[in-house]
């Protein structure tokens, strides 16, 4: 499934982040927290690093999703997904050609169908996620990797100017800086 993404994010603390929670819990009380496992996969050049890609294994709940994300900006990405199957996750380092769809489809159009993977990053997330009646995802974001914890909020809208009136609100009520440069949570789980 391919989705372009627009989104804004920003570094919060933990009171932040419990204070947000709270206030999403009291007016979306049927939501609940997600555990997700991130697992990122490059090849030992880190060659789609290069070329702005990320190729992620999404385990949550329900589902196994290789997802290869393509940045073109800070705000902007276009995801490839698929759903796996569990038997399908020793292909990705043995041969990223045993796996089918639309992951392996884009890379073999970008020409990079014949890396060969390793694992590369871990990180784990606790994750509340509301979408309001304007389409405007919130989203927020405890992580661990390499005995790091930190926790961010993030906003996916259908324009950067969305994102960034809803951040902002957040930003004004919940007495956080929004943060200049982000690291995603691909680059601090394999930094």
């Amino acid at each position: 499934m391919l989705v372009k993404e627009i989104e804004k994010r920003s570094f919060i603390n933990e009171e932040q982040y419990m204070k947000m929670c709270a206030f999403i819990l009291r007016t979306h009380s049927h939501e609940t927290f997600k555990e997700i496992a991130n697992t990122y996969y490059d090849d030992e050049n880190g060659t789609l690093a290069k070329n702005h890609l990320t190729l992620r294994l999404r385990e949550d709940e329900k589902t196994l999703t290789l997802t290869l994300k393509e940045a073109f900006s800070e705000t902007e990405a276009v995801e490839h997904s698929q759903e796996i199957e569990l038997e399908e996750i020793e292909d990705i380092t043995k041969d990223i050609n045993l796996l089918e769809g639309e992951v392996l489809d884009y890379l073999k159009e970008k020409e990079l169908d014949n890396l060969i993977l390793i694992e590369v990053g871990k990180l784990k997330t606790r994750r509340l996620e509301v979408e309001n009646e304007a389409h405007i995802k919130i989203i927020l974001d405890m992580n661990e990797y390499k005995d790091t914890k930190d926790y961010d909020i993030e906003v996916e809208a259908d324009s950067e100017a969305t994102c960034e009136r809803a951040l902002k609100y957040f930003s004004d009520n919940f007495h956080f800086k929004i943060s200049k440069k982000y690291i995603s949570k691909h680059d601090r789980a394999v930094s």
